[in-house]
């Protein structure tokens, strides 16, 4: 959903339009945007635990470990879901930090699909080998991994932009 703008916004004076962007993100964070990175947190962190639980299982004679397809497919899923919530918010108001956020977010629920397909193929999707949906869901987490370290950059340069703003009636 696109930010309203005021009209003659970008006729106003730097120090004002610097003012109004400061104070609209404050308003995204505030609003929902913080609560947004909370629940993806909240998701990716159980999807790291369940990551770091295979991580350590004994490899097999083939050198290769046993993961609990069904549990990555559930986690990988709750990732994507409050990914997509995420994205049906108000978009970022500020035209650079919004292209890094929606990019983080695009990155993660592709990771978070490719993850649940790896691990539980779609019936009408391509069948895959052992190997080969090993390989998928191997670069599928990486996806996410690196999805959630953009989302978290560009959150954290989101209130930077926004910490000037001072609350409201302040």
């Amino acid at each position: 959903m696109p930010w309203p703008t005021a009209r003659g916004q970008d006729q106003l004076p730097p120090d004002q339009a610097a003012e109004l962007r400061r104070t609209q993100l404050y308003a995204w964070m505030t609003g929902g945007g913080t609560s947004a990175v909370r629940e993806i947190d909240t998701a990716t962190m159980a999807l790291a635990a369940e990551i770091t639980k295979a991580g350590t299982e004994t490899p097999k004679a083939n050198g290769k470990v046993s993961v609990d397809e069904q549990a990555f497919h559930r986690l990988c899923g709750a990732v994507g879901d409050r990914v997509v919530e995420a994205q049906r918010y108000f978009s970022v108001p500020d035209p650079e930090l919004r292209t890094a956020w929606s990019d983080a977010l695009a990155r993660m629920r592709k990771g978070a699909q490719e993850c649940q397909d790896a691990m539980v193929p779609p019936a009408d999707g391509p069948q895959h080998t052992d190997e080969e949906r090993a390989r998928l869901f191997t670069a599928s987490l990486h996806e996410v991994t690196d999805g959630y370290g953009n989302l978290a950059s560009g959150f954290k340069a989101i209130a930077a932009a926004a910490a000037a703003t001072p609350a409201p009636g302040e």
